[in-house]
């Protein structure tokens, strides 16, 4: 029978077993490093890892490509001085087209963009334009292209292109218009012939049917689809200034891309709403007579239809060519070119010339104004104008009437038929004295005189005796 060891003496000599030689470690080691390494190096190609590819993906430096939102557009009044919506809403209206009022169109990228900047090519283009649809290809070179400069150009001193409001108000690129119906057929030559169908327009507009029976009637023309017209840069079009009677939204581009035109790299666009369209005229105008004066009353306007109203402008003229008043003698919010012609204008009025302002700027609560300090006797044309907040005004048709005089009772009794005699004024309504009527009443002054003496006379009397008696003993 065996003798069993200690349990410590067994455990010690089991760690002893399992212990490897001090090569055998030395090999397992290496082999392990082996694996890492490996395992390290695939994990590389997969992720098809280098410093280059970092930078490209992100990371604390890493950029990507521009968009819209890295570049700045804006439109200037003032070179310089970019506009914001509402200053650029008020200075893109009617009298800045007529005008030919200068802009500037200001393209700059943002600070935020430098380091995706540094990754486009400084060889490609950029280019900015005015027209609809110029990021179709087809219609580009139809868009009046405002400047094209080298990408590095662009990068560090952005773009100022200085243009007129015309320009922007005009029409570019592509222009949708509607298809021509197509013709009738022709019937056959015999009774049994009937007529081709008319033709249809729209798109591509179909030809008539052919006529069947006896000899075959010849079908309709196809009609001439709608279709997209371009429209050169230096055409005048019918969307200019005052023909912009709805109103007209321009669209600014800016492109980049690697030839001029492109935009494989970058495209973004503003609207450029123009506000051209005045309000509605006020309603039921009417006109009365004063002395030296007129009296204009209307219906206002209604502002849950014309919500950028902003009030009201009285208007005359002096037998409908003459100016009344002083250039500066009323204040306004009308935005005009400043007409140069006051007397002689040919329909001040209709024309919305401010030299023929009669009254100051009214608020949209009025609707009544008298007009002083005019000649009796003397035609007068006046016209209420409704003004929008941009400053446009509608056109007026005149009415005309003259100041009269007007008499008040002492002038009415003096100059009247029969004729009054009393000189006095209004307190003077007897008939002219007769001499008798004089002295009578001279002689009643005089009596009444008399006794007003007396009777304080006889007062004082009394109140001396009063005093100077005393007490008796």
């Amino acid at each position: 029978m065996s003798r069993s060891l200690p349990l410590f003496r067994r455990t010690a000599r089991a760690r002893r077993a399992s212990t490897p030689a001090p090569g055998a470690r030395a090999s397992r080691a290496a082999r392990l490093r082996v694996v890492v390494l490996a395992a390290v190096a695939a994990a590389t190609v997969l992720a098809g890892w280098s410093p280059r590819a970092q930078a490209q993906s992100g990371g604390t430096s890493g950029t990507s490509s521009l968009s819209g939102s890295d570049v700045f557009l804006g439109v200037q009044k003032v070179k310089n001085v970019n506009l914001n919506d509402l200053d650029r809403a008020i200075f893109l209206n009617r009298a800045s087209c007529e005008c030919k009022r200068t802009a500037w169109i200001k393209a700059v990228l943002n600070v935020s963009a430098t380091a995706k900047a540094t990754q486009v090519p400084s060889t490609n283009r950029v280019t900015m334009y005015l027209g609809n649809n110029c990021d179709d290809l087809r219609y580009t070179t139809s868009c009046n292209k405002l400047a094209s400069v080298p990408f590095s150009d662009f990068r560090l001193n952005g773009l100022l292109i200085q243009t007129d409001v015309s320009v922007i108000a005009q029409n570019y690129g592509a222009v949708t218009t509607s298809g021509s119906g197509g013709t009738s057929g022709s019937g056959g030559t015999d009774a049994s012939g009937s007529g081709g169908a008319t033709g249809s327009g729209g798109a591509t507009g179909s030809g008539g049917a052919t006529g069947s029976g006896g000899t075959a009637g010849s079908g309709g023309d196809s009609g001439s689809g709608g279709s997209t017209v371009e429209v050169p840069p230096d055409a005048e079009t019918t969307a200019l200034c005052g023909s912009l009677s709805d109103g007209f939204t321009q669209t600014l581009w800016l492109f980049v891309g690697t030839n001029e035109g492109k935009n494989d790299t970058l495209s973004t666009s503003m609207p450029l709403a123009m506000d051209v369209k005045p309000p509605p005229a006020p309603a039921n105008v009417k006109v009365a007579a004063a002395n030296e004066a007129l009296i204009v009353s209307w219906d206002a306007v209604d502002k849950t239809i014309t919500s950028d109203l902003q009030g009201y402008q009285v208007f005359c003229t002096r037998t409908d060519q003459y100016q009344v008043f002083g250039d500066g003698t009323f204040n306004t919010s009308i935005d005009t070119c400043g007409d140069i012609i006051t007397d002689g204008a040919p329909e001040p009025l209709k024309n919305v010339n401010t030299h023929f302002i009669c009254s100051d700027f009214l608020s949209v609560s009025e609707t009544s104004h008298r007009i002083k300090i005019l000649q009796n006797g003397i035609m007068y044309g006046v016209g209420v104008a409704a003004v929008d907040k941009q400053g446009n005004a509608s056109p007026m048709d005149p009415i005309y009437m003259t100041p009269v005089e007007t008499l008040d009772f002492y002038r009415q009794y003096r100059h009247g038929d029969p004729e009054g005699t009393a000189t006095g004024g209004a307190c003077a309504v007897a008939g002219r004295p007769s001499r008798g009527g004089v002295a009578a009443g001279a002689a009643a002054t005089s009596l009444a005189a008399i006794a007003v003496a007396l009777v304080r006379r006889r007062r004082r009397r009394s109140g001396g005796a009063g005093t100077s008696r005393g007490p008796r003993s």
